[in-house]
């Protein structure tokens, strides 16, 4: 199965700040990793806070890879089933399935606001801050996932569009055959 990018432009003008922060984080992990490396085994000294600094940029990175990821259709997905659908009935179960998950993504950030109203205020020990800090993540990327995966149904509803791994499937079906 062939990874693809939407050819929606509202999606692809998401997506892009989205990949160049994502880059800036993992850059910022490695680092303060490797200032922390140097500090520690060259002067036997090290940054407070620093090992929070990047366990909270490790969240935040990987929350955010997985919403990248989800608008680049890079998830997990199973389509044995629906490639054996006719193009209509496909594009009703993309719609279906975009409708699901955007659902979905809204149930867990939804679900997750009262878990840090409860548990948001505690502090963290070496950086201080509080942990909704960290915990906020998880709704602003729900939120955000469910948001791309509306943008995946429009997108499907307004150009009829057929799922990827059919149209290579069909291509390659096609290539073996001449």
């Amino acid at each position: 199965m062939k990874s693809q990018t939407s050819t929606s432009p509202w999606l692809n003008r998401l997506l892009k700040p989205l990949e160049g922060l994502l880059a800036g984080m993992l850059l910022a992990i490695w680092l303060v990793v490797l200032l922390q490396v140097m500090l520690r085994y060259g002067f036997g000294i090290s940054i407070q806070g620093a090992n929070e600094s990047i366990v909270l940029l490790f969240v935040y990175t990987s929350a955010l890879g997985a919403t990248v990821g989800l608008g680049h259709r890079e998830h997990l997905s199973v389509s044995i089933l629906i490639d054996r659908l006719s193009t209509q009935n496909q594009r009703r179960m993309t719609l279906l399935h975009h409708g699901a998950m955007a659902l979905f993504h809204l149930a867990i950030a939804g679900l997750s606001l009262g878990w840090i109203a409860t548990t948001g205020q505690f502090i963290m020990p070496s950086t201080e801050l509080p942990r909704w800090i960290a915990q906020i993540s998880i709704p602003l990327m729900g939120a955000l996932g469910a948001l791309i995966c509306l943008l995946h149904g429009i997108h499907a509803f307004q150009n009829e569009d057929v799922p990827q791994e059919r149209q290579d499937s069909e291509t390659s079906s096609r290539e073996v055959g001449t």
